[in-house]
């Protein structure tokens, strides 16, 4: 995701979408739950961060149940609809 400042987040998952509407009935924001993907631009692979999932040799969405982290958080996004 590129924010309006230009800096960039990569997300390991983007869930649970929810709509805000206005007072017209016209969507103007979404609403995710979103775990961010750490260390995207360090020397490790992103997902080496967080523990393997079994049977995987690494895995993203293990960083948001995994034991000492707590990386997911709501992201409320608005949304670029023009109003008539």
């Amino acid at each position: 995701m590129v924010y309006d400042d230009g800096s960039v987040q990569h997300y390991s998952t983007f869930e649970r979408p929810h709509l805000i509407f206005n007072s017209a009935g016209v969507p103007t924001h979404t609403v995710h739950g979103a775990s961010p993907v750490w260390d995207q631009y360090g020397a490790h692979h992103p997902c080496e961060v967080c523990p393997a999932r079994p049977g995987t040799q690494h895995s993203c969405v293990v960083c948001k149940s995994s034991t000492d982290y707590s990386w997911t958080y709501t992201l409320v996004q608005e949304l670029n609809v023009g109003v008539e």
